[in-house]
C-alpha cells in the first residue's frame, strides 16, 4: 500500500513499466466493509513475497480461458439450454465477469416466464418455451 493512508483506494495497484506485471492489492475493508481495526489486503502478482507472518493463507486461482473452443462452445449454447431440463449459465457464459453470470441466470429465468424484478435488456433464450407452455407431464 502507499505509504500514506490517504492515498490508499479500494484498489492499489504496482507497475513499474518492465515485463514483471502488474501487482494488484484490494483494501478488502472499504470493499467489504469490514472492520478497520484489522487492516485487510488481498494482492495479487505481487512483485516481492509479503512477510510471512502476516499472510493469512495464499490460494491460486484460474480464470475461464476463452480461446477458439470456448467461443464456439459459446455460441453453441442456445442450441442447447433446456435441453433435457438442464440450463447452463455462469460468468463463462460471456466474458469471465461475475456480471455475466447473471446475465446469463437472467437469460434462463425469462426462458422459463419469470418476471425480472427490475429494468434490464437481457432476452430470454429464444428456443426455450416458457414454463406456463410446458406439458405438465414433462416436469414431472
Amino acid at each position: 500500500m502507499p505509504r500514506r493512508r490517504q492515498a490508499w483506494g479500494a484498489w492499489n495497484y504496482i507497475g513499474d513499466g518492465e515485463d514483471e506485471g502488474l501487482c494488484l492489492t484490494y483494501w478488502m475493508n472499504r470493499l467489504q466493509s469490514i472492520d478497520g481495526a484489522y487492516p485487510l489486503f488481498e494482492t495479487l502478482n505481487p512483485h516481492r513475497e509479503p512477510c510471512a507472518d502476516l499472510v493469512h493463507a495464499s490460494f491460486n486461482y484460474a480464470h475461464p480461458v476463452f480461446d477458439t473452443a470456448a467461443i464456439a462452445g459459446q455460441r453453441q449454447l442456445p442450441s442447447i439450454q433446456g435441453s433435457g431440463k438442464l440450463f447452463y449459465a455462469g460468468a463463462w457464459t460471456g466474458h469471465g465477469f461475475h456480471e455475466d453470470g447473471l446475465k446469463s441466470a437472467i437469460a434462463i429465468a425469462r426462458s422459463l416466464g419469470v418476471e425480472i424484478p427490475w429494468k434490464t435488456n437481457v432476452a430470454a433464450y429464444p428456443a426455450i418455451p416458457p414454463l406456463a407452455q410446458v406439458d405438465e407431464r414433462e416436469i414431472a
